[in-house]
């Protein structure tokens, strides 16, 4: 059972307007992003580096390196960022990137700055009837965060739907005083620039621009950082289902070892100290990095099925620890046997959350839905992520708490 005072610590984050649950688009916090003077078209946005997968065991060596920024100076620029914030290729989605004008913010702040700026991805619908509902959670994260830039991308081969999305979109954030600098449509490796009224002149027809964004420097420079971008929503989602039988068993049996020698220790008179111990253990564990071994795969969803354990982990994250840890939370979801990965899928979703990758933590919350429809901690992220409440709220709830 998630615990209460963590659950009232995450509910701060999210606005009170509307605390129902289901199927919306995904609103994304994302990293700062500013106009650069000099130039009024070219947007330089700040993304945090990621750490890698095999990062080293000190805690001062998790620590994520310094940000990175990059110049979009043209539509193939805006279309590259795309994936590179996301961090996978969408596909029949409508996407909105955000951005401020404010030239006294420091370009490549921390994900989750305090200025509002978000992305936002959404499942474009079969109807076009069914568009305005679709782009509505944007257009009310939008109005909630107030960001002074934008530009819509549309990803469809549907000429149609295409138009009626851009220009829906269009209309919808129009009396939200934000300028769209862009709204396109993309379809493989073209591009097209779409109008912005529903009622397109006659005879339009798009007027179509090879552009394969596979091969663009700024996603190129990215991948060759170590940045992972997968090649479709779908692909992050199976990222956090493991495919390996052999170690699949391993883990059950380690989840078992290590529970019942849990249970063992915590029936004592020491029971507190042994868990302070093990809390220990685990803050170290996920500091260290990855890869991870059997034994140590089972103790970390033994230890995340105590909720005392679990709410000191979780009350010690801040954004930096966060990328630190999120490889390690990755892992183990990716590895964890369906009947125990609620609770780590649930914490992963809080860390993604955190390190600005609301993708992740967006599938994350639908991994732990899946097995554990009820549980606390992924129902206020789902909150969170909808409402597009940014990362650096959750040092302002701590302080507050």
């Amino acid at each position: 059972m998630q615990h209460r005072r963590l659950a009232s610590h995450l509910l701060m984050l999210a606005p009170a307007a509307d605390r129902t649950l289901g199927r919306r688009a995904g609103v994304v916090p994302r990293a700062q992003a500013t106009v650069s003077p000099g130039c009024p078209q070219a947007v330089t946005v700040g993304l945090v580096r990621l750490p890698g997968t095999g990062e080293r065991d000190a805690m001062a060596d998790s620590l994520p390196a310094p940000p990175m920024t990059f110049t979009a100076r043209t539509t193939e620029d805006v279309l590259a960022l795309v994936p590179i914030v996301l961090g996978f290729f969408p596909t029949d989605s409508l996407v909105l990137l955000t951005f401020s004008r404010a030239t006294n913010m420091p370009v490549g702040m921390p994900a989750g700055g305090l200025r509002g700026e978000f992305n936002a991805r959404a499942d474009l619908p079969a109807d076009v009837r069914d568009v305005p509902a679709v782009i509505e959670p944007i257009r009310q994260a939008v109005h909630t965060h107030r960001p002074q830039l934008g530009a819509v991308v549309v990803y469809s081969a549907d000429v149609e739907l295409g138009r009626v999305a851009g220009a829906t979109a269009a209309r919808l954030l129009e009396p939200e005083r934000i300028e769209l600098l862009e709204v396109v449509q993309v379809d493989g490796t073209q591009w097209w620039e779409l109008p912005r009224t529903v009622r397109a002149p006659r005879r339009w027809r798009p007027e179509r621009h090879e552009a394969d964004i596979t091969a663009h420097p700024m996603l190129a420079e990215r991948i060759f950082a170590g940045h992972v971008v997968l090649q479709s929503r779908q692909a992050l989602v199976d990222s956090l289902r493991g495919s390996d039988p052999v170690d699949a068993a391993a883990v059950s049996a380690a989840v078992v070892l290590a529970a019942e020698r849990l249970a063992g220790h915590l029936d004592g008179w020491a029971a507190a100290e042994v868990s302070t111990s093990e809390a220990r253990w685990l803050q170290h564990r996920l500091m260290g990095g990855g890869p991870l071994s059997v034994e140590d795969v089972g103790r970390v969803l033994a230890l995340t099925q105590m909720s005392s354990v679990r709410e000191r982990v979780c009350r010690q994250l801040t954004r930096h620890v966060a990328l630190a840890q999120l490889p390690v939370w990755r892992e183990v979801v990716h590895r964890a046997p369906p009947v125990v990965v609620g609770e780590a899928a649930a914490v992963l979703a809080l860390v993604a959350w955190l390190a600005g990758d609301g993708a992740l933590a967006w599938c994350a919350v639908d991994r732990c839905q899946e097995v554990d429809p009820d549980n606390g901690l992924a129902h206020q992220m789902a909150l969170a992520l909808q409402h597009a409440v940014p990362p650096s709220a959750w040092d302002l709830a701590g302080r507050a708490s």
